[in-house]
């Protein structure tokens, strides 16, 4: 059996000013007694073009839907 992935592809996402989007923000919990954390406030990734589903499977579609920078 071939190894796969299947997964739902959203249709509707949230949308930043018609772009998609996502952002990245870390916490370290360094003790729970004391509480101590350690915050980084994060990035956002902002895709190249417009949000469609119309162009969703070729290649001008990579700076549509995905936010990835090494695309």
């Amino acid at each position: 059996m071939e190894k796969s992935v299947i997964q739902r592809y959203m249709p509707n996402p949230l949308l930043y000013k018609g772009k998609k989007f996502d952002f990245r923000s870390y916490m370290f919990i360094a003790c729970m007694n004391p509480f101590t954390v350690f915050f980084n406030e994060g990035y956002v990734r902002v895709s190249l073009s417009d949000y469609t589903l119309e162009n969703y499977g070729t290649a001008d579609g990579k700076v549509t839907h995905l936010t990835n920078n090494s695309v």
